[in-house]
């Protein structure tokens, strides 16, 4: 299976789903990773010190597969045209059977844009809207994917891999944990991720 992750800004798919991208490449599955924006006007690092993290944060994971774009951060609104090109690229180039992006009632306006394009591009391509507890208006948790404590530590690697991030309350291991304990009850395993099904295909 081919899997492709969205992402507007470093560390959302790690925080959402990298213990899930773990468990898929363990599994011999394809996964491939996109940026589309640096994050720079939230961050005092350079661009390229801000990609310096984004990469060992993917070797993390196991990730090799993975491209990033320079969007202006908080702007992705006003170049959809350009998004939805880059997207097009993607769909081809890629071939993805599974993608994962925000959740439909993300309320960030970057996040808002990746979602509102790759729904227009990913047509016939099971979606999954992944779960970001501080923007979401509303998150319907239907699908849950297993994952192992060492999965989750990977998941935790790759967080940390963002040091300047680090005084973001959500970006810390008992965070991160705590959810996956959570969702873990919902399903009655140790630990899980959860996701919204925004399309199933079979």
């Amino acid at each position: 299976m081919k899997i492709l992750a969205l992402s507007a800004h470093p560390d959302d798919v790690e925080i959402s789903c990298g213990a899930s991208l773990v468990r898929f490449i363990e599994e011999g599955h394809e996964v491939s990773h996109i940026i589309f924006t640096a994050s720079e006007k939230s961050n005092d690092l350079s661009v390229d010190d801000i990609w310096k993290e984004a990469y060992i944060a993917q070797q993390a994971l196991g990730v090799s597969n993975f491209q990033t774009f320079n969007f202006p951060h908080r702007e992705l609104t006003h170049y959809r045209s350009k998004l939805l090109n880059a997207m097009l690229v993607l769909r081809q180039t890629i071939e993805p059977d599974l993608v994962f992006m925000p959740c439909i009632e993300d309320l960030h306006q970057d996040h808002s844009a990746v979602t509102r394009e790759a729904l227009r591009v990913f047509k016939g391509v099971s979606i999954l809207g992944y779960e970001m507890l501080w923007n979401n208006l509303e998150f319907k948790a239907q699908s849950f994917i297993k994952i192992t404590p060492e999965q989750l530590n990977k998941k935790i690697l790759a967080i940390d891999a963002y040091k300047s991030q680090s005084f973001k309350r959500y970006m810390h291991p008992s965070i991160v944990r705590s959810l996956a304990v959570s969702r873990g009850v919902q399903v009655g395993v140790e630990f899980a991720e959860a996701f919204e099904v925004i399309r199933w295909v079979q």
